[in-house]
């Protein structure tokens, strides 16, 4: 069953994960929309596991040279990762775990080559955001299971490139 969660898991990572956004304009600004929908993958036992997670931001892109624009925006976005199972004991007792985030943050984005169908880019977004977690056990045949929240401020600094497969459909990696 869990072969089965796992590649079905992987295959929407393979349909879902093209970023869709409104192509750049040759405009001084404009507005523009833009919609991230990303796998997310585990590191860290014991919460390793398979994951996915969609933004949806909303700003204005000011172009600062031919070279690059800047873009202001807002974001607001969901992570799911779920663990896999943690694996039964010699009680019989097996731990799923479950986590989930919620942000709200704004900042901006470097666009760099903006005419290039090969658009690298850096972003920096503060916000406020909403950690879940839940685990489930089962042990001797009982179910238990318990849940937390809590939230804090969020900083998100990376990096990104962005490939356009079509006039509206972007393919990208963010790190």
């Amino acid at each position: 069953m869990k072969l089965v969660r796992s590649l079905l898991i992987a295959a929407l990572f393979v349909v879902a994960s093209p970023a869709l956004a409104q192509s750049e304009s040759s405009d001084q600004g404009h507005v523009f929309f833009a919609v991230d929908v990303h796998p997310l993958v585990g590191l860290a036992d014991p919460i390793s596991g398979f994951g996915f997670g969609f933004d949806a931001r909303v700003g204005y892109s000011l172009e600062m040279s031919p070279t690059m624009r800047i873009l202001p925006e807002g974001v607001i976005g969901y992570s799911w990762l779920g663990s896999s199972d943690l694996g039964d004991d010699m009680f019989g007792a097996s731990i799923d775990v479950s986590n989930g985030l919620f942000r709200v943050m704004g900042g901006a984005r470097a666009l760099f080559n903006p005419a290039s169908s090969i658009r690298p880019s850096l972003f920096a977004h503060i916000g406020f955001g909403s950690f879940s977690t839940s685990v489930s056990s089962t042990v001797f045949g009982q179910s238990i299971s318990a849940s937390d929240s809590t939230s804090t401020g969020i900083l998100d600094l990376g990096g990104a490139v962005d490939f356009d497969l079509d006039e509206n459909l972007t393919l990208g990696g963010h790190v």
